[in-house]
């Protein structure tokens, strides 16, 4: 592919995306977040440890996740692990603040509270 055309498409899609085996860790729990994903192919699930690794949901085409941690500016409260072999789109920190801060100040703080109960949540599995 020529380097022109690899520029453009670079310019219509700047996300970066990674390709992920099949039972490789994506984030581990309690690490600090520096971007959430969006699920290009494959399946992922968020696992939550325990004496035995807890499956709290398994993810599809099309779903986004490990966002709560950048819009609460808290660690990972869950893992995500590739179940087969994955592919993704990296959002970083700074294109979801900058997509946060042009919300309207209500739909903002609504996904923020939203973000507080899914937190709350996990703490109690």
């Amino acid at each position: 592919m020529p380097e022109e055309t690899r520029q453009e498409d670079r310019k219509l899609d700047p996300l970066e995306t990674r390709q992920i085996k099949d039972k490789q860790f994506i984030f581990r729990e309690r690490e600090n977040a520096e971007s959430a994903f969006l699920l290009i192919s494959g399946v992922v699930e968020l696992i939550k440890s325990k004496e035995e690794d807890i499956v709290l949901a398994t993810l599809e085409k099309g779903m986004l996740f490990g966002e709560i941690a950048l819009i609460d500016n808290q660690n990972r409260m869950v893992s995500a692990r590739a179940v087969g072999p994955v592919q993704v789109k990296v959002i970083p920190r700074d294109v979801l603040d900058k997509k946060m801060e042009a919300m309207d100040p209500f739909a903002r703080g609504f996904i923020r509270g939203l973000a507080q109960q899914v937190r709350g949540m996990a703490k109690l599995v």
